[in-house]
């Protein structure tokens, strides 16, 4: 499918390409700063990545009890997480598991 299809990254306004990972999963990435969608393994996985990545309303994330957060945590978000003794590095862990669970 044409990456041209996709919005503009909503964090960093860099251009989003479509990815399809070692098992088969298409999700949709920003090129500059590395955010990335859920995968989507089926027929319909380049659609389905491009809608939800074109999807901008905070309520439809919210309602899923998602959020979006950057890959790599914020000063502000590490200042957070270092007052409750949260380790930095664990933050990475975090999200490698989420994309991990998403490709199962």
């Amino acid at each position: 499918m044409d990456d041209d299809l996709l919005l503009p990254c909503p964090f960093c306004g860099g251009r989003a390409v479509f990815d399809v990972s070692d098992k088969g999963y298409v999700s949709a990435e920003c090129g500059e700063c590395g955010t990335r969608g859920p995968g989507f393994k089926s027929s319909d996985g380049y659609e389905l990545a491009r809608n939800h990545w074109s999807a901008r309303n905070a309520d439809d994330l919210s309602s899923k009890g998602l959020v979006v957060v950057p890959i790599e945590p914020t000063d502000a978000m590490l200042i957070a997480g270092s007052r409750s003794g949260f380790p930095g590095r664990v933050w990475r862990y975090m999200v490698e598991a989420a994309i991990d669970e998403e490709e199962r």
